[in-house]
């Protein structure tokens, strides 16, 4: 009889916790999501994360996130937050000039029931972005003195991925704004997002008045 008594005690508590489980995300949902992944990125990096979290955990759960980002190239980085009140995993691999394309990241999402020590997957999370870069070409047209020159862009110039009309660059003291610049951009963009790339100037290289240079950009949207 007590044998018994525990096994449909145990059963209970198993059902509850399996409940909370999957109704407090379900609920939760409704509120704001509690599990997801994300992404960004900047001039050095690309970033993804990864959250498991419940805010109407009456039953002390822990909960956990183990999230991968993968690169065009197959280059890869992860990491599992193990178990806490709240987990975040946050992964980031190096921006890469020869590795463009789609990054994908990946989060599986975890949650412990201390009631019957059981681990429960909560479920699957995704997020990508893209990245590339573009390279413009700009001709002198005024200057500041003695802070910046400025410049329009050269013409023709088929880019459709941070093309900008005009820059302006700083002025080195006493000397001359250059005739001409290659100036290089990295983008990142969320994959499928209908907003603007992040565009960030990483660099950009004078050029005299009879030197070549060609609009070029390596990725599309």
């Amino acid at each position: 009889m007590t044998y018994t008594v525990k096994r449909t005690l145990l059963f209970w508590l198993t059902v509850v916790c399996l409940s909370v489980a999957i109704a407090t995300p379900a609920f939760a949902q409704m509120q704001g999501s509690t599990t997801y992944s994300d992404s960004w990125g900047d001039s050095d990096y690309v970033y993804g994360s990864g959250v498991t979290d419940s805010p109407y955990n009456s039953y002390n759960h822990t909960f956990r996130a183990v999230t991968t980002m993968v690169s065009p190239l197959g280059r890869v980085a992860s990491y599992d937050t193990g178990y806490g009140s709240y987990a975040v995993a946050f992964v980031s691999l190096s921006f890469d000039d020869n590795d463009l394309g789609l990054y994908s990241i990946d989060t599986d999402h975890f949650d412990y029931c201390p009631i019957v020590s059981q681990e429960i997957f909560v479920g699957h999370s995704g997020a990508a972005i893209k990245t590339g870069r573009t390279l413009l070409c700009f001709n002198y047209y005024d200057n500041d003195p003695p802070t910046h020159c400025f410049y329009t862009i050269q013409n023709p110039c088929n880019v459709t991925i941070c093309k900008k009309n005009a820059e302006a660059l700083p002025k080195i003291e006493n000397v001359p704004c250059w005739p001409k610049v290659a100036v290089k951009y990295r983008w990142t963009i969320e994959n499928e997002c209908t907003c603007e790339p992040n565009c960030i100037r990483t660099s950009f290289t004078p050029l005299q008045a009879n030197e070549t240079c060609n609009c070029t950009q390596f990725g599309t949207p």
